[in-house]
């Protein structure tokens, strides 16, 4: 279970970490994705910001709680990519990306070993 974590680990903070460098550096295609959708250019810089920030936090050890965080943030993001790339273009195929991050991100969730996970809290 653990290499099958690490694996999807690696692959959903791959791509996030470059799409959040894209982000930043206010790529383009970014940009224009994103007013394409009807959302502001300064958006991406958040964006990319929060996904960095997200990365690291859950790859690094520790920070136990705000690695629940980054995948609650992960989840909102990824999942209202895929809303928005269907809604605006009318069409699946533009979201499939961000649905195949999303799955990644939720197998490594679920694959985290105990160590990486919260304790339940006492009663």
């Amino acid at each position: 279970m653990r290499i099958a974590y690490w694996i999807v680990t690696v692959l959903a903070g791959t791509g996030l970490f470059l799409g959040g460098l894209g982000d930043l550096a206010g790529a383009a295609p970014v940009v224009e994705g994103l007013t394409h959708m009807g959302y502001p250019a300064y958006f991406a810089t958040i964006l990319g910001f929060w996904k960095v920030c997200g990365v690291l936090t859950v790859v690094l050890p520790g920070m136990n709680r705000l690695k629940e965080w980054a995948y609650a943030g992960f989840f909102f993001v990824l999942s209202g990519a895929i809303t928005s790339h269907i809604v605006a273009e009318g069409s699946v195929a533009n979201a499939v990306p961000a649905a195949v991050l999303l799955t990644l991100v939720l197998l490594s969730y679920f694959l985290r070993p105990e160590e990486r996970t919260l304790a339940p809290s006492g009663t």
